[in-house]
């Protein structure tokens, strides 16, 4: 009976890996992928490429490469079925979309997959536990890149990232899409070692193997055999430096006290009226607004709020807007669609439109203005325009509240102090932010999703983002069941559905003045930093150690250059201020 189970998993061990396959992408590549689903699922294709796959001699790499793709297609199809199905106007076309986002995402998954079994060399360790995750890392900066969704429907985890979020701000997606693939390559080569012991304790009489073994693959398995100790030596290194990598997120900040010596107190909402009556959609938000006026001082629309048919329609809008602006005081993120210039609408032709947000300051004056810079595909292309201007950053001059007084609360003459802002608008979070003047402190992004599971990826991108800036995000959603908050720097305030919010969050006063390590080289020095550092260094290292080479003069000149910059440090140091106390002691010695 044992013998027979084995032979019936030995005969269907393809089929019943598809199944499993479909299991695991169903449960990891939701619209808000989760980190341990991912790792899982990756380290299962892993395994079987090696195992399995490769080694397999009734199958080619195309066969097996085909015959993994479509159990992943169809997991991740059904994974985002619900959410997808009312994302155009046609179920249809949004099966059609659907099916085309999730194939060319498992087609870009298999290929690091496959081609690190390809490329892996046992004669370095290092570089055989570290040419995975570099080439996962890689492959999705590029689908980023050349996909009109950016991240969104990628397998870069958004969810269960906790441990390591920190690391965004130095590395971004590329860093976190790098730790995935350590963590699977970690599973999937103690899953083959046991595969292996298993496969040396068998005896012809009793063996029924998972796949057809020649002499070319017993050979395989003996050199795995002669690299059983350098390679756990290596996995162990790899799992250390993995843990290590979690530290930073026992420190993770709290949000910032409001009201604080070192914040300065900014109260935001998102302005989302009660459904439709009989007011125009300018006139409800305008209420609405002037309903939060006296509890805010940044007041955001959502996406596409108001609707402008020509110049005249927009220049009386914004002139009411300003009104409201003026009587309390505030700053309000008005967001519509308009008709673009012929000069931005090149492509889209006569009547092209845009979305834009217009940020109108107390004295009624357009303060900021930005366009939606990447759209939804067979949606918004269609009718609408993206912008190719970066986004701007505005000092928003923010005055002292009632209980401070004005010399305590800034310098003269305008006793304001400067809160930078700079704008995101949906689907633009899905994409590397550009290169701004300046590091922002708060960014306001207006969205309109179509379902919560589809806001909710969406507001998990715009986290990540506020995390690579080390900023702060104003997330308005004004879809069907919309998700929106504040996140980012110690924030992790979130609504669902429907309702005005407001929310009063403590800005970092002094402003930070440099860029984080991911703002100042983005995801392609990420990917340089990543492949020279943990894939070059480590393998190098391991190489000239191997080599018996002697090392003692890379000390020797460490140590001078250690010591070389102790003493430049030393001498450029400048002179500590002197205590009230000591400066009168200094007085009266000068008087004797």
């Amino acid at each position: 009976m044992i013998a027979s189970d084995d032979s019936f998993v030995s005969t269907h061990a393809n089929s019943l890996l598809r199944v499993a396959t479909v299991g695991l992408a169903f449960l990891a590549l939701s619209p808000s992928p989760s980190f341990i689903p991912l790792v899982l699922l990756l380290g299962t294709l892993a395994l079987r490429a090696r195992v399995i796959g490769i080694k397999s001699l009734s199958s080619s790499w195309v066969s097996q490469y085909i015959a993994q793709l479509f159990p992943l297609s169809l997991g991740a199809a059904a994974s985002h079925a619900t959410p997808s199905i009312s994302a155009l106007s046609s179920p249809i076309n949004s099966l059609a979309l659907l099916s085309c986002v999730c194939l060319g995402s498992a087609a870009a998954a298999l290929l690091p997959v496959y081609l690190h079994v390809k490329l892996r060399s046992d004669s370095n360790i290092w570089m055989r536990l570290t040419l995975l995750p570099a080439l996962w890392a890689t492959t999705w900066v590029v689908v980023s890149r050349v996909s009109p969704l950016g991240r969104l429907g990628s397998w870069s985890p958004l969810t269960g990232t906790e441990p390591y979020d920190p690391i965004r701000a130095y590395l971004g997606f590329p860093g976190l899409d790098w730790i995935v693939g350590a963590w699977a390559v970690v599973g999937a080569e103690l899953a083959e070692l046991a595969w292996q012991e298993e496969r040396c304790t068998q005896t012809p009489e009793n063996e029924h193997p998972l796949v057809p073994i020649s002499r070319e693959v017993d050979q395989s398995l003996e050199s795995l055999a002669r690299l059983r100790g350098p390679l756990k030596k290596g996995l162990f290194a790899l799992t250390a430096l993995l843990l290590a990598a979690t530290l930073p997120s026992f420190t993770s900040p709290l949000p910032l006290a409001p009201h604080s010596s070192n914040t300065s107190p900014l109260a935001v909402a998102c302005i989302l009226p009660p459904p439709a009556t009989k007011e125009s959609e300018l006139d409800r938000y305008l209420s609405e607004t002037k309903r939060h006026a006296a509890r805010a001082k940044i007041l955001l629309w959502p996406e596409g709020a108001v609707c402008f048919g020509n110049e005249s329609e927009r220049t009386h809008a914004l002139a009411q807007v300003g009104v409201v602006t003026k009587q309390y005081g505030v700053w309000i993120g008005a967001t519509f669609d308009e008709i673009a210039p012929e000069v931005d609408g090149p492509i889209g032709g006569p009547g092209s439109r845009r979305v834009g947000m217009a940020l109108i300051g107390p004295d009624g004056q357009l303060d900021m203005e930005y366009y939606k810079r990447h759209l939804v595909p067979l949606t918004e292309p269609f009718a609408n325009v993206g912008s190719k201007v970066n986004p701007p950053v505005y000092d928003l001059p923010l005055p002292p509240p009632p209980h401070v007084k004005a010399p305590e609360w800034a310098n003269p003459p305008n006793f304001t102090r400067p809160i930078p802002l700079t704008a995101l608008i949906c689907l633009d979070a899905s994409k590397e932010v550009p290169t701004l003047r300046a590091p922002p402190a708060l960014i306001l992004a207006p969205a309109r999703t179509w379902h919560p599971a589809a806001g909710y990826a969406m507001f998990q991108l715009a986290r990540a983002r506020a995390i690579e800036l080390d900023a702060k995000v104003l997330w308005c959603d004004g879809g069907h069941g919309a998700v929106g908050g504040v996140v980012g720097d110690g924030e992790r305030e979130m609504q669902v559905g429907e309702g005005t919010w407001v929310k009063t969050v403590g800005i970092p006063w002094p402003s930070r003045h440099s860029f984080t390590a991911h703002a100042a080289v983005g995801d392609i020095g990420a990917i340089f930093i990543l492949w020279l550092f943990l894939t070059g260094v480590g393998s190098s290292v391991e190489y000239l150690a191997k080599t018996s080479i002697d090392l003692t003069w890379v000390v020797v000149v460490l140590h001078e250059a250690l010591r070389w910059i102790q003493d430049s440090v030393g001498q450029l140091r400048l002179p500590r201020p002197v205590r009230p106390d000591e400066r009168s002691s200094l007085l009266d010695d000068n008087d004797n």
